[in-house]
């Protein structure tokens, strides 16, 4: 089961996160996996993507976010420990200085990261119950 697609029809790619552990990227013209991002250990909740800088970035129920390289499909850096529960949505601007991310978790909260330094900035915890939906 796929939990998000993240397409961009002028670069003919789309991204999604799945419940394998992995994200995949294709290209939309013809349906082809062109690579897949491995290194979580539970299912992929959400991607947000940097198409023109090559970026993706995931979450999981692993408690992690990657951060992936889409020339090679590597993960180049991970944050983890910092969420008490799996990660459910991430929202990035890249159009911003410094770019900055907002994660919610199953343990009722939001951080606001610096991407640059991948450093929690915020944390919110005002919650009594799970993040459902986030809007940026």
């Amino acid at each position: 089961r796929g939990y998000t697609c993240r397409p961009d029809f002028e670069q003919d790619i789309a991204i999604t996160a799945s419940n394998d552990e992995t994200a995949r990227i294709w290209t939309i013209s013809n349906g082809r996996c062109v690579g897949t991002l491995v290194g979580h250990t539970q299912p992929v909740r959400d991607v947000q993507v940097d198409f023109e800088n090559e970026l993706a970035i995931t979450c999981s129920d692993d408690m992690s976010i990657r951060f992936w390289n889409l020339s090679t499909f590597t993960c180049t850096d991970v944050i983890g420990g910092e969420h008490l529960g799996r990660i459910n949505i991430i929202r990035a601007r890249f159009d911003q200085e410094p770019p900055m991310m907002v994660s919610t978790s199953d343990d009722y909260t939001l951080r606001l990261w610096n991407l640059h330094t991948k450093k929690c900035e915020e944390l919110l915890a005002s919650h009594f119950g799970k993040i459902t939906n986030l809007l940026m």
